[in-house]
């Protein structure tokens, strides 16, 4: 069984929260993208929405979290190297956040 979200979303493959607790760290809408890169909302402490941009290939992986606006600006230049698809999933993982928290 997947494991979802407390939207019903699935979590993302890193996701080990348990979303019961709202001060867990925790993602907070549905993975975008597909292995070996995703982008996620996620939920820090309860506090702020970030945007959790995720690598894994055959070993450990690479992480962060960024703002939206700071997300956005990323995908911007990973577009002009040719990474269209990740870019992509962090523009519409920085657009949930920007829905839930105009502004």
């Amino acid at each position: 069984m997947t494991r979802q979200n407390s939207k019903g979303d699935p979590c993302p493959p890193w996701c080990t929260a348990d979303h019961s607790q709202e001060s867990a760290d925790a993602c907070v809408g549905r993975p975008h993208g597909a292995a070996p890169a995703w982008a996620c909302p996620v939920r820090r402490g309860g506090g702020s929405l970030f945007v959790h941009i995720a690598a894994v290939r055959d070993g450990p992986g690479a992480s962060l979290d960024l703002s939206p606006r700071d997300a956005g600006q990323l995908a911007g230049v990973l577009a002009m190297t040719g990474a269209g698809e990740l870019a992509a999933a962090i523009r519409r993982a920085a657009e949930v956040i920007t829905q839930q928290e105009p502004g």
